[in-house]
């Protein structure tokens, strides 16, 4: 039984939460082209700055990165924050996860550049929209580890529920 081990992870809680928060992480980028879109339809004397708008045309073209970026960090957060057994708030999860990924991808980058081992050069011919292994492993493996060890390190901190303490008791 787990009786004796305590408290343990909510794995629907987590899992509804994660991909509910991951469909908002993606659909951001869409909601800030759309609101770009509509203020300056809006208003007619708009004159959209030329670092903007290539912000816009990058967003558009490599499409594919911000939207896995914001379903992995605020799906991670959510995992961090829901599955562990307890009330845990979002915003601090995604900080945590947000500033060690963000770490993480500098120290892997700075470690690719000064041992030139090339991880994230686009050769020729090759397109430079598609999603390779070298960075999907970048993208998502530093926040999914960071956001599993956070909800294990925050179980392990649960108080024992009741029914836990009891015996017999099941939940």
């Amino acid at each position: 039984m787990r009786d004796s081990e305590g408290p343990s992870l909510n794995i629907r809680r987590g899992l509804v939460a994660a991909g509910l928060w991951g469909i908002v992480g993606a659909l951001i980028p869409a909601v800030i082209a759309f609101a770009y879109v509509v203020y300056g339809r809006l208003n007619p004397g708009f004159v959209p700055s030329n670092r903007f708008h290539d912000f816009l045309g990058d967003l558009v073209e490599y499409w594919l990165f911000p939207v896995c970026g914001g379903a992995a960090f605020l799906g991670c957060a959510a995992w961090a924050s829901s599955a562990p057994i307890g009330s845990w708030r979002f915003a601090p999860s995604l900080l945590i996860i947000f500033a060690i990924s963000v770490s993480c991808s500098l120290a892997i980058g700075l470690m690719d550049q000064i041992l030139n081992l090339h991880w994230f050069k686009i050769y020729k011919g090759e397109d430079p929209n598609t999603l390779r292994l070298a960075q999907a492993l970048l993208l998502f493996c530093p926040p999914v580890a960071t956001a599993h060890f956070l909800a294990i390190a925050r179980q392990r901190r649960a108080k024992p529920t009741r029914a836990a303490v009891e015996p017999g008791g099941c939940t």
